[in-house]
């Protein structure tokens, strides 16, 4: 009777990185992926800073975050970048799975109407993609570009490194509000979004709109934030002043 081996369980690491100017729905995006990688066994990592020198666009910090992890001594097999304005929306599914569907590609990202987009995407950790992150960081001719790394990483997808890539489903990956293709959304889009989708990229939201639709993901796991209503910290804080005069 033949053994039965069991495969190998991928060791997944999530990346968000965020400073203080997002801070206000950074905070509810990486509680939602902290708590999802918790539930699935992979590992969590954000970065609450940047990451990169003052004369740097601070796009690149998604570069070198995601360029630590693959380089960190917990050798990860993959590592799922998230921008922190885009959660996990949807539990039920697992980065293995679109990894799956994928065979022999070392990066995956998922399209929309300007062809793909990196708030999110998936890197296998491989030579190949160390040296790919390494160059879309050092190459400075577009560095005055209105996404610079954005710019730099699509060049180096649609050129050396084509063959590697992986395109998937905004739905599955980086989903938008309406219809997941369009990146213009409406009042109309932020009260009905799909909560199937498995990851949701709120762009071009107002900070309190992503906070409100974060807050809902988290009521539909179960969490819930409670704020505290900034009228009432305004009464509190001319109450305090009359006090103490």
């Amino acid at each position: 009777m033949k053994a039965i081996t069991e495969q190998k369980k991928m060791n997944i690491a999530i990346v968000q990185v965020y400073d203080d100017n997002i801070k206000s729905y950074a905070e509810y995006s990486r509680l939602l992926n902290a708590m999802y990688a918790h539930e699935k066994g992979y590992t969590y990592i954000s970065f609450d800073y940047d990451l990169v020198p003052v004369f740097v666009s601070v796009y690149y910090n998604k570069i070198v975050a995601v360029d630590s992890a693959l380089k960190d001594q917990r050798n990860f097999d993959w590592v799922l970048y998230i921008d922190s304005d885009a959660a996990v929306s949807n539990f039920n599914y697992k980065i293995e799975d679109i990894i799956a569907r994928h065979p022999n590609k070392e990066i995956i990202i998922a399209q929309d109407s300007n062809g793909v987009n990196n708030g999110v995407f998936l890197i296998k950790n491989t030579e190949k993609m160390r040296e790919f992150l390494q160059k879309s960081y050092g190459d400075r001719n577009f560095f005055h570009s209105k996404t610079p790394e954005q710019s730099a990483m699509f060049h180096y997808l649609q050129t050396e490194y084509k063959d590697l890539v992986g395109i998937e489903s905004p739905h599955h990956m980086n989903a938008y509000l309406n219809g997941y293709a369009d990146l213009k959304s409406t009042k109309e889009d932020i009260k009905n979004w799909d909560k199937d989708s498995f990851i949701v990229h709120l762009f071009q939201l107002a900070s309190q709109d992503r906070i409100n639709i974060f807050k809902q993901i988290l009521l539909a796991n179960k969490i819930i934030c409670i704020s505290k209503p900034e009228e009432t910290s305004k009464i509190k804080s001319q109450q305090l002043n009359i006090e103490t005069k």
